[in-house]
């Protein structure tokens, strides 16, 4: 009997500070007030996918408190086991493999530092989500790509395993540890990559949209341009418009951007 798998399981607030994003554009990520908001917009996104069934390979999802995460800031449950995680790095730069490489092999250290197998309920069946809130290098995005393989040729790969093991909480494994057993179990290991993109066409979709409000703060943009040409007609001194007519163009200027719900900001 495996022990009962207990995390967070947040109220997602929509009272703390929000970014402003223009409609019809990409949503500002970076923006978020904090690591910990973009992790909680993943979780959010995951656990409506996951009980509206358009992510079936999992049947719950968990927010780690952040403490003694041991590499992972969600974690996927299916039957009360862990199949999956969610790493999520709020990064202005673009994530690159000396980035990824480590982060998976210590999570993979840790699972088998856990003997109680409450990290990985099966090598074979393991999803690994790495979200971004900008990109990936081309280097990084290759390394995804194909994981499997490329990740038991990484010319670097024994230098993040040891690197690794130094951590006081994998000391323990330091001792007649067995490189090609590790490394066969770190290629069984499946690599999503999630990117803004990705991230923009889930809020968009239909059941999501309210996650929206509670995350970003959504402004629209106003075509004033028929305001602009008035007045730069009225400068250039080619006015032929009768008082009457000016004052009636500046009225339906005035109606048309009181009929937007925005907020200016001198």
């Amino acid at each position: 009997m495996f022990p009962e798998i207990i995390y967070e399981r947040p109220d997602l607030e929509n009272s703390l500070p929000k970014p402003v994003s223009l409609s019809n554009q990409p949503f500002s990520y970076n923006n978020l007030p904090s690591p910990r908001r973009f992790e909680e917009l993943l979780y959010g996104i995951f656990n409506l996918k996951i009980q509206l069934k358009i992510l079936e390979d999992f049947d719950d999802i968990n927010l780690m408190s952040g403490v003694r995460d041991k590499g992972r800031d969600c974690n996927l449950i299916k039957g009360g086991r862990s199949y999956g995680l969610i790493q999520c790095k709020q990064y202005a730069k673009n994530y690159a493999k000396n980035d990824l490489g480590p982060e998976i092999v210590r999570f993979v250290l840790y699972s088998l530092a856990d003997r109680d197998n409450n990290l990985v309920a099966d090598y074979d069946d393991f999803t690994y989500y790495i979200a971004v809130s900008t990109g990936f290098t081309d280097d990084c995005l290759a390394f995804i790509d194909d994981f499997s393989n490329n990740i038991t040729k990484e010319a670097k790969l024994n230098e993040w395993i040891d690197k690794n093991l130094e951590m006081p909480t994998l000391l323990s494994l330091k001792d007649n540890f067995d490189y090609d057993h590790f490394k066969s179990l770190l290629s069984k290991i499946k690599v999503k990559k999630i990117i803004p993109q990705d991230l923009d066409n889930y809020l968009n979709h239909i059941g999501f949209t309210h996650l929206i409000s509670v995350f970003f703060e959504v402004r629209k943009v106003v075509d004033n341009s028929a305001v602009e040409n008035l007045i730069s007609t009225i400068k250039n001194g080619n006015n032929t418009y009768s008082p009457q007519k000016l004052l009636d163009q500046l009225n339906l200027g005035s109606a048309r951007l009181q009929s937007e719900k925005i907020l200016f900001k001198i």
